[in-house]
């Protein structure tokens, strides 16, 4: 909001014309105030115009709804709205790459590339290879280090209630 062009965009999204007005023409006086001054200013400004006004005018949830349109990471609404873009369930599979989603640690985040997830196609290969071996034969797999980092993470969860809260088992595996 360091520009009038910046912070035009931000005041755009506010309900009420009189605040937007009274914010532009304070900016405008003195514009080499920063950003997070004129972020507080305008909550400041929402709070108590909201609080004149109660709820109703959408001025209480403003604070959020800008931090969701101009903060949080946008995405393409072909993948929040279509079924065929599950990637952000752990093990489907992408439908053009054939690649697994998977779980990714804290702190391999950095490191990470999308490109060494195994591929459906390699998953197979292994299967097939193992499968003259007889039932329940194991060992290492492209899914080995994933299933790991998901076992954690639904272990750092905790016990696991069931609706009459009485703990319910963990089992020692993700098989099913």
């Amino acid at each position: 909001m360091l520009t009038k062009e910046r912070w035009t965009k931000v005041l755009a999204a506010l309900p009420d014309e009189d605040l937007r007005k009274s914010l532009d023409a304070q900016w405008s006086k003195r514009p080499d105030r920063s950003s997070v001054d004129k972020w507080s200013e305008m909550i400041d400004a929402v709070d108590r115009k909201a609080a004149k006004r109660g709820s109703k005018f959408g001025l209480s949830t403003f604070e959020r709804d800008m931090m969701l349109q101009f903060v949080y990471p946008r995405l393409d609404e072909n993948v929040t709205t279509h079924l065929n873009h599950l990637l952000k369930s752990p093990f489907c599979i992408h439908p053009k790459t054939g690649r697994v989603c998977t779980p990714i640690a804290a702190d391999q985040f950095d490191s990470y590339d999308p490109m060494e997830a195994p591929t459906l196609a390699q998953l197979l290969r292994e299967i097939n290879a193992t499968s003259g071996q007889g039932n329940g034969a194991t060992g290492v797999s492209a899914m080995t280090e994933y299933i790991k980092i998901f076992e954690e993470f639904v272990a750092s969860l905790g016990p696991v209630n069931d609706s009459q809260g009485s703990s319910i088992q963990k089992q020692n595996s993700l098989d099913f």
